[in-house]
């Protein structure tokens, strides 16, 4: 090739080899340069100068991760509440065809950093890891295993990280930079809480119920099993037992009731979940209002398990299946057929309106009236109270059975007064001696069934009181050890307003010694120790009273006060408000 003046020389489709070991692009551009020589075999020998370096842009590339993913390889979630645990992320890396490559046994890599982050992927904390194994590369498939620990503890799901993230680098031990970028992966978190495998339900006697009765009764067990992998809880007010009514088998679809169901006894609400374990609701005594629900519209009775909205502290609870946290048992439905007379006279002279046939049969030791009405079909006297009582005839005090209007099924046992100051008394509230034989710190449960024993001391039950008073219209006759007070109107509601005081109407004095030591406590819920401990115990909440009146104080150490005067001797009893 010869090279005259002004002449261009071309060195076209030049192949050549190059080592760049040792050496890093720095992931830019980067020239390929020439210099040109004279040959030391020239012929004739000449000299070369001027501009002998020509140079190109070229594109320079280490590893190129072209994807990459992760994902939880063990467990397949986290546990919350839980201690030191070890999850394992398996990660892939994806080097593009184009990366360089490294004529090495192993490239190392560096776990630059490993942290949760929220559904946005926004840094929320480090991890800190506990061992790191890679596989050889790069190749187009790099392996890395990532083991890490952390815990849980005074966590739930709901506040828990959702990613789980790992940044890659070069190894700083390497003397080559050899990745672009660092590469940070995430995968998603799952997390688990308290889970449960099975529920079963059963009733403890034969159980039918009643279509558009207020009041049908169960005696029920309910049991639930949680699964090997589950969380473990502990704490208070844990768990929330709801009865309703379904279509399926399953509980699956509308309810036709619902209810939640007062748990009878505190230490079955705080039973601890752990994992592999049963927990058991026995005899839960439970009242179900099916007004305006006919037979047809439910098959099954079905209990399900909740996470107690007061619960401390707060957890997740799932089942393994839809169905998991409920248990249903098909329950014979019937008709309601019983039937009240309308009027009634002393057990010689029995009487129905709307009748033109009567009787009477012995019921005990007292004659119980029954009518026919006009279509024949036969009605029974199910005495309401007290009062009823006195008119049929009871001039002894002692203990009766009455039936409420609103729920003629339920029958329950009270005391009448038929003798002493203004015969046909029921006393429902309570009777009281201080001290007294008959502890009073009792549960929510045990307030609203009732305790104690007629001939000593003794609470009704808010159930019992409610039915009672909204029947009709009572007064209330409270006597003391200090004073008698009568009010005029008394109500009180039932358990979905926790029996609240409705009414106490106008009050007046019962004799020469009075005080009101009730009238505040109007419009107030009823409270126990094991609901709100800010106020008093087995008695109406009112914060701003001041612990005036609570004549069931719990602590025999107490004393029991009415109206802030302390008193030795509390009795409490009802009687129609026009009687």
């Amino acid at each position: 090739m010869s090279a005259m003046p002004g002449e261009l020389v071309e060195f076209d489709n030049l192949e050549t080899t190059l080592s760049i070991t040792n050496f890093e692009c720095n992931f830019g551009v980067a020239y390929l340069c020439v210099n040109v020589e004279s040959s030391s075999d020239s012929m004739p020998r000449f000299s070369l100068s001027g501009q002998v370096i020509g140079c190109a842009p070229t594109e320079c590339n280490g590893i190129i991760v072209e994807s990459s993913f992760a994902f939880l390889k063990s467990p397949h979630a986290i546990l919350e509440n839980t201690a030191r645990q070890s999850t394992t992320i398996f990660m892939i890396l994806n080097i593009a065809y184009n990366s360089s490559s490294f004529d090495f046994p192993k490239i190392l890599w560096n776990i630059a950093k490993v942290h949760r982050a929220d559904e946005e992927g926004i840094h929320i904390e480090n991890v800190t890891l506990s061992d790191v194994r890679l596989t050889e590369g790069p190749t187009t498939r790099t392996e890395l295993v990532v083991t890490s620990s952390f815990d849980t503890v005074g966590f739930a799901c709901q506040n828990i990280p959702k990613l789980f993230c790992v940044t890659l680098e070069s190894d700083p031990r390497f003397f080559v930079t050899f990745l672009r970028t660092s590469q940070t992966v995430c995968t998603p978190l799952p997390c688990k809480g308290v889970e449960v495998t099975l529920s079963k339900l059963s009733f403890n006697s034969p159980v039918s119920v009643t279509e558009g009765s207020i009041c049908n009764f169960f005696n029920l067990d309910f049991f639930v099993t949680f699964a090997n992998t589950s969380a473990t809880v502990s704490g208070a007010n844990l768990w929330e037992l709801v009865i309703f009514g379904s279509s399926d088998i399953k509980g699956f679809g509308n309810y036709t009731f619902h209810k939640v169901i007062s748990i009878n006894n505190q230490s079955l609400r705080n039973q601890d979940a752990i994992s592999s374990t049963e927990i058991s609701f026995t005899q839960q005594q439970v009242t179900v209002d099916l007004t305006g629900v006919k037979c047809t519209d439910f098959s099954f009775v079905c209990v399900k398990i909740n996470r107690d909205g007061m619960s401390s502290p707060t957890f997740t609870l799932t089942g393994v299946s839809e169905s998991a946290r409920i248990a249903c048992q098909n329950l014979k439905c019937t008709e309601q057929n019983i039937m009240q007379c309308n009027a009634y006279q002393q057990q010689s002279d029995c009487f129905c309106a709307q009748s033109n046939k009567s009787g009477s049969v012995k019921f005990g030791n007292l004659s119980q009236c029954y009518c026919y009405t006009s279509s024949d079909e036969k009605c029974l006297w199910l005495p309401q109270d007290c009062y009823q009582l006195y008119k049929g005839g009871v001039r002894q005090d002692g203990v009766y059975t009455i039936h409420t209007k609103r729920c003629p099924q339920m029958s329950f046992n009270v005391y009448c007064d038929m003798t002493k100051v203004d015969w046909g008394w029921t006393q429902v509230f309570q009777k009281r001696t201080h001290p007294s034989s008959v502890a009073f710190n009792r549960s929510w449960s045990e307030y609203e069934d009732g305790f104690g024993n007629f001939e000593d001391n003794f609470w009704l039950g808010n159930e019992k009181l409610c039915h009672l008073t909204q029947q009709q219209s009572y007064k209330l006759r409270v006597d003391t050890s200090h004073s008698s007070s009568i009010y005029k109107e008394f109500s009180m509601s039932c358990a979905n307003v926790n029996y609240t005081l409705l009414d106490t109407g106008s009050f007046s004095k019962g004799t020469d010694y009075f005080l009101d030591g009730l009238s505040s406590y109007k419009n107030m819920e009823f409270n126990t120790c094991d609901r709100r401990e800010d106020c008093e115990c087995g008695w109406w909440c009112c914060p701003d009273c001041n612990k005036a009146t609570n004549l069931n104080r719990g602590d025999d150490n107490g004393q029991i006060t009415w109206g802030h005067v302390p008193v030795t001797y509390s009795e409490m009893k009802l009687k129609p408000f026009n009687k």
